[in-house]
């Protein structure tokens, strides 16, 4: 016959086990997360090797996208207003590029 002291640590190994499976439940959330921080910090560290473009050069080309994205001006109305403020000509086809690259990046994030 089994007396309460049997029924008791019965009680506390299920308890033990249902522990044991939440903390691995937990522990494999965190390498999952672990695992997605690092893919995006290894994604972070490629785009900015492969930039060969310095601080000044991405900051012309978001004016660019701005003008021509957020202003609404047309493309060769965009060209004239950098040309005018900064003295630097650029071809439609380039502020095309330039359009795409600023979009390529905005989408990553």
């Amino acid at each position: 016959m089994r007396d309460w002291r049997d029924e008791r640590i019965s009680e506390l190994e299920v308890g033990l086990v249902t522990k044991d499976r939440r903390i691995a439940s937990l522990e494999a959330e965190r390498a999952s997360k672990d695992a997605r921080i690092a893919e995006l910090e290894q994604q972070v560290s490629m785009l900015r090797r492969r930039s060969r473009y310095g601080d000044a050069v991405r900051a012309l080309m978001a004016v660019m996208a701005l003008f021509t994205g957020v202003y609404h001006l047309s493309r060769r109305r965009a060209l004239e207003l950098r040309s005018d403020i900064i003295g630097v000509r650029v071809s439609l086809g380039a502020l095309s590029a330039v359009e795409a690259r600023v979009g390529q990046l905005c989408n990553l994030r």
